[in-house]
């Protein structure tokens, strides 16, 4: 597990006010790197914000526990979530937003929500879930470009730092979205599977030490570091 602890040095790096992205393409293996980046920053007492788009925290919790991982944390006092769409409530909920065909309107009812959650506290983890299924059910040209466009709004917003978990394979019907994700961010991260191994690789990093940098590690650790470590 020598690439672990890297790993975490890695996840301490990310800077107050970045927007990294992260990406997969093999689903079975967003819901573990969704827990293991969730108990790393509550370990160091970060409280988090979770957009839920879509029930997709709800897909996320219920592949955790069909996998023996206790899910308790998403009920503690330092995770908020921001339910957008759907009907699955998971955790703690401190705002529900219907998704409304204009954007405009529905920007401002986020904005409403997201803000007086920001004020609360000092500065937050912010992990978004399920902004592809939302882009890639986005028909409206112009609304879907609006909704990419308003991601670099907190860009530098030194009170949070977001982390996007993006499937590349929805996003391949939108075929400028994922360029443009990757521009706006301060961080691109893949996350990918070879063989019996989970491989990590940073794409993009504001430090040049860090481009192109490969963790991988077999699975079987993987599990083991996040029963044994991440409790």
């Amino acid at each position: 597990m020598n690439n672990i602890p890297s790993l975490a040095t890695y996840l301490n790096s990310l800077r107050p006010g970045e927007n990294i992205l992260l990406e997969y393409n093999k689903p079975f293996l967003s819901h573990i790197a969704f827990y293991i980046i969730s108990k790393h920053f509550l370990n160091k007492e970060y409280p988090i914000i979770i957009d839920d788009l879509l029930d997709t925290l709800y897909v996320y919790k219920s592949q955790l526990e069909f996998a023996g991982i206790d899910t308790k944390f998403l009920e503690s006092e330092q995770v908020f979530v921001i339910k957008v769409g759907g009907r699955k409530e998971v955790g703690r909920v401190v705002g529900k937003i219907k998704i409304h065909p204009d954007f405009y309107v529905h920007k401002e009812n986020y904005n409403r929500v997201f803000m007086r959650v920001l004020k609360s506290g000092k500065y937050f983890i912010n992990i978004v879930l399920g902004f592809d299924k939302r882009i890639a059910l986005t028909q409206d040209a112009y609304n879907k470009y609006s909704l990419l466009l308003n991601k670099s709004r907190y860009l530098g917003n030194k009170k949070r730092t977001s982390i996007y978990f993006v499937n590349t394979g929805i996003l391949k019907g939108s075929p400028l979205a994922l360029p443009y994700l990757e521009e706006i961010s301060t961080n691109v991260v893949m996350i990918d599977k070879k063989d019996s191994s989970v491989v990590i690789k940073i794409l993009k990093s504001p430090l040049p030490e860090l481009n192109d940098r490969v963790f991988e590690f077999d699975i079987k650790n993987v599990e083991e570091f996040v029963r044994r470590y991440l409790k």
